[in-house]
């Protein structure tokens, strides 16, 4: 049996879906687009650390000759997910987020994918999942796992766009494989929802006004951008959702992934009684844990305001007080939106009478004039 084969059967009883091989050729056409938003400023913040190298497999590992690019689907069907909850304040969990960290995953399957190839030809590697250090996308597409589709997403004509990518470079020679031809056509339905109107263009998008980059940022969110969060709490799905290639994609029904670490809908509430101790147990296990417990109740906050539902008053009010500014500012815009001038200016007033801390007394005098009618609530 060939290398390149037996390393594909191992990668599929390891449980990856997806198995392809490239060369460790700098990836110039990736280069070429990332200097052009760079100028442009559509760049995600770790994208801007070394255009150079980020593109060049070669300054990864010393003797590099191939990549070996990799993924697993993260789509679980119908019949695995648990129904809406009823009558209660929820917020919106990415599928991504739904079941283990991936990183951790892609990791110790790589890991062993690179000892089992070690153990037949002897081998040095190194092992990348969404670090920074290359662009996995770029990585999968020269790979032959399918291409950029105009959400900037990779697709794959069996598992579409929720594809988890990772890859594996070596120091020794492989045959690499062809690129998939784009199948996306004339199809513009990811950029025509688009909620904040971020996928701008076929194939390009304005990160700082994606809610999935907007979800997972640390402090404060743009007024503008709130409203727009309607009830994700983590994440943002919707391009996705819309992509015709996803509308026929086999899902993968990784137990990995599966929604056991975090429900697609989480009760908003019951958030800001959790401890750190317990944040770390759920959303810690999850790709969603990295940002922090202060980013998700900032989200709560702001999906919470979008419900517009005075039920939501105990926690708005507690949230004023809390240590941190970030939170009390958005609990600010929440209470405008949900108390309105019945209490939401007796609240405020109250507030910005012992604040302390600038932004907030701003966000809270902004949040007043909302409730006044003197200024747009997604101004």
């Amino acid at each position: 049996m060939r290398l390149k084969d037996s390393i594909k059967e191992y990668a599929y009883s390891q449980g990856f879906d997806l198995v392809g091989f490239t060369t460790i050729k700098p990836l110039l056409e990736t280069r070429r687009i990332l200097k052009q938003r760079l100028e442009e400023g559509y760049v995600f913040p770790f994208e801007m650390d070394n255009v150079e190298r980020i593109t060049d497999p070669r300054s990864l590992l010393p003797g590099a000759r191939s990549v070996i690019a990799l993924g697993m689907s993260y789509s679980v069907s119908e019949n695995f997910i648990p129904p809406k909850p009823e009558g209660k304040l929820l917020g919106l969990i990415s599928r991504y987020a739904w079941g283990l960290d991936y990183h951790r995953v892609f990791i110790q399957k790589m890991k062993r994918l690179g000892d089992y190839i070690n153990s037949i030809k002897k081998a040095n590697y190194r092992v990348f999942v969404d670090t920074g250090s290359i662009i996995d996308r770029a990585v999968a597409y020269r790979a032959g796992l399918g291409w950029i589709s105009k959400n900037t997403c990779l697709a794959n004509p069996r598992y579409g766009t929720w594809v988890f990518l990772g890859e594996i470079i070596l120091d020794i020679e492989l045959e690499p494989d062809t690129p998939l031809q784009n199948r996306c056509g004339k199809c513009e339905r990811c950029l025509n929802v688009c909620p904040t109107g971020a996928l701008f263009e076929p194939y390009k998008i304005n990160p700082m006004k994606c809610l999935s980059y907007l979800t997972q940022k640390r402090g404060w969110i743009p007024w503008e951008y709130r409203s727009k969060f309607g009830n994700r709490l983590y994440g943002c799905d919707t391009c996705q959702e819309r992509c015709s290639i996803n509308s026929t994609a086999v899902s993968g029904n990784h137990k990995e992934f599966m929604p056991v670490v975090l429900k697609p809908y989480m009760e908003l509430t019951s958030l800001f009684s959790i401890t750190n101790a317990e944040f770390k147990k759920t959303f810690g296990r999850s790709a969603a844990g990295w940002v922090g417990k202060s980013t998700i109740l900032r989200n709560a906050l702001i999906v919470l305001g979008n419900f517009r539902d005075e039920g939501a008053e105990p926690i708005l009010l507690k949230a004023l007080k809390h240590p941190s500014p970030v939170i009390r500012g958005h609990a600010a815009w929440a209470i405008a939106r949900c108390l309105g001038k019945s209490k939401g200016l007796i609240c405020l007033e109250k507030a910005l009478a012992i604040e302390n801390n600038d932004e907030v007394k701003h966000e809270i005098i902004q949040s007043i004039k909302m409730i006044q009618g003197e200024r747009k609530q997604d101004d």
